[in-house]
């Protein structure tokens, strides 16, 4: 289990260690997991996992489980975000593949914004879909490279089970995500003129995904949605947040503003996706046999009763002046 101090990577050791699946269950990270958790084995090790090839030696592991893979770049630097993503993933693949391996299965988990975001884009991406122009951001880029290495280990050890799982937003009480964390704060980032069609997935249907992939070796790339689009009006109305405008033509300098002021983190890999939305096709992983627990509209409906909650009404957050 790669990154187990992260969200993520303790929430998919704890469920691995508690299917009783498992003989050993280890995490790696450059810290150690936020609480102890009898059955889980933590080593240490730097985040682009150079050490990782001689554990995966002295482990005589089958199984990696990658979540680490950063998905904004909200609180990162460039340096440390191609660190992780492509590098560690280099490294994490060539331990993988080394001389007297026993990995037989390897899980990513990815994300949709690896299509991007734009006017010209299909209703709904399926997992052989184009983007429709060159990534703008360096976390599309650094996905889009990441992949592209997980692609060339696919085809290079056809007996190695590799699934890649791309994700749209996420939403939940607890889940550590852009989107989720704004609304729960009772503020929701809006592009001026725009109301794009969004897809979400509870956190807690990412851990069973990721649970149903492991118990039946699923290999190839899987896109993961409930049923359905939203426009995030209805999103953020549900969820009695209050918008936050952001203008078109100076997205950066809002964007900035709001975070400095600790209102909102809003991402460059955000805006496209809050002017144009995106969709894309769950049906692979349902012919798979995988049923989903929850639509898009169940999981948005379920998580904005838990963010309304919070509040008996919308906060009174005063709305920035159009910036001349």
């Amino acid at each position: 289990m790669t990154g187990l101090s992260s969200f993520w990577g303790f929430r998919t050791a704890k469920q691995l260690v508690e299917s009783g699946d498992f003989e050993l269950v280890v995490g790696v990270d450059s810290s150690p997991p936020p609480e102890p958790l009898d059955g889980l084995d933590y080593i240490r090790s730097d985040q682009s996992y150079s050490s990782l090839a001689r554990l995966v030696k002295r482990t005589e592991v089958d199984t990696i489980v990658h979540t680490f893979l950063v998905l904004s770049s909200a609180s990162i630097s460039r340096r440390a975000m191609h660190e992780i993503n492509v590098i560690g993933t280099m490294n994490l693949l060539g331990a993988a593949g080394q001389s007297g391996s026993k990995v037989k299965q390897i899980v990513v988990k990815s994300s949709s914004l690896i299509y991007g975001s734009s006017f010209r884009d299909p209703t709904f991406f399926t997992e052989t879909s184009p983007r429709a122009f060159s990534p703008r951001t360096e976390i599309e880029r650094s996905l889009i490279e990441a992949e592209a290495y997980i692609q060339e280990f696919a085809e290079d050890k056809p007996h190695v089970d590799l699934c890649v799982l791309r994700f749209p937003n996420v939403i939940g009480p607890t889940v550590e995500a852009d989107l989720s964390q704004a609304l729960i704060r009772g503020v929701a980032p809006v592009v001026l003129g725009f109301d794009p069609l969004l897809q979400f997935v509870d956190e807690e249907e990412v851990l069973s995904v990721i649970r149903f992939v492991t118990g039946n070796s699923l290999s190839g790339v899987y896109n993961v949605s409930g049923d359905g689009r939203i426009p995030w009006s209805s999103v953020y109305t549900e969820a009695m947040a209050r918008p936050l405008p952001i203008s078109p033509l100076m997205s950066e300098q809002f964007t900035r503003l709001y975070q400095a002021l600790g209102i909102a983190k809003v991402p460059r890999e955000l805006i496209d996706l809050l002017r144009f939305g995106r969709g894309i096709d769950n049906r692979k992983l349902k012919n798979a046999g995988y049923e989903y627990g929850q639509t898009t509209s169940e999981a948005v409906r379920s998580f904005a009763e838990y963010a309304a909650s919070l509040r008996s009404e919308p906060p009174s957050i005063e709305e920035p002046k159009a910036i001349i």
